[in-house]
């Protein structure tokens, strides 16, 4: 079983934000930041959300709120002192297809609202319990959203032991199925584990208050595990 992805991200957002300096400065004017806000849920092998919300300045420097919260739709996230953000923890579950509100309330009566759209989410998927290494197989999603697209990536290693490494990621149009070609393997990947994605993302729209370069981005993402490939 693959480590999962939300503690990997939770991860590389403490260690970006250990390494890039020490301080955690008072968010006093949004102006100064930007708005990073990360959306991900997760169906298949593992069923997860992460809602967690970030202020990064030009200093690359993470910062919170003295006096103020930061919710969606109402439900307040809480400070992350180790990680320098702002995470929620109560069982609020994001619906599919839809938009919700990130407010930001600074000095107890400035609120700013940031809007964030939820994709539709994956009914069903079909993704084999082995891949070929002689002919190309086959994954199909429902249901489709004929306007978007997906990304498909698929991660391989030799055992449990090694670090994974990625074999497929493509983007390609959200119309229900994805041949994976069997020349993104090597010959002698025979016995090795895999795990397939299918993901798809919305970009959010930031109130301009906070500086250029904020990124709002959810992810629905289909995952399926234990996947082991064959001649």
């Amino acid at each position: 079983m693959r480590t999962g992805y939300l503690l990997l991200a939770l991860l590389a957002g403490l260690l970006i934000s250990s390494c890039k300096n020490d301080k955690n400065p008072v968010v006093e004017s949004v102006g100064d930041y930007s708005l990073w806000v990360d959306i991900d849920k997760y169906f298949g092998a593992q069923t997860q959300q992460l809602i967690k919300v970030s202020f990064v300045n030009d200093e690359w420097e993470y910062g919170s709120l003295n006096d103020g919260n930061v919710s969606i739709d109402g439900h307040e996230l809480e400070w992350n002192e180790s990680g320098r953000y702002y995470l929620l923890h109560t069982s609020f579950s994001l619906g599919s297809d839809t938009s919700y509100t990130i407010s930001v309330i600074l000095n107890s009566d400035e609120v700013y609202d940031s809007e964030v759209f939820v994709p539709k989410e994956f009914q069903m998927a079909s993704i084999p319990n082995e891949l070929s290494l002689s002919t190309n197989s086959t994954i199909t999603w429902s249901p489709v959203v004929e306007e978007d697209s997906v990304q498909v990536m698929v991660n391989a290693r030799p055992s449990e032991h090694e670090s994974w490494t990625s074999k497929v990621m493509n983007t390609v149009p959200d119309n229900g199925s994805y041949e994976i070609n069997k020349n993104y393997f090597a010959s002698n990947m025979k016995g090795w584990e895999a795990y397939v994605e299918i993901v798809r993302y919305k970009t959010g729209k930031s109130n301009q208050s906070f500086k250029l370069g904020s990124a709002l981005n959810t992810r629905y993402t289909f995952l399926k595990d234990q996947i082991s490939f064959v001649e």
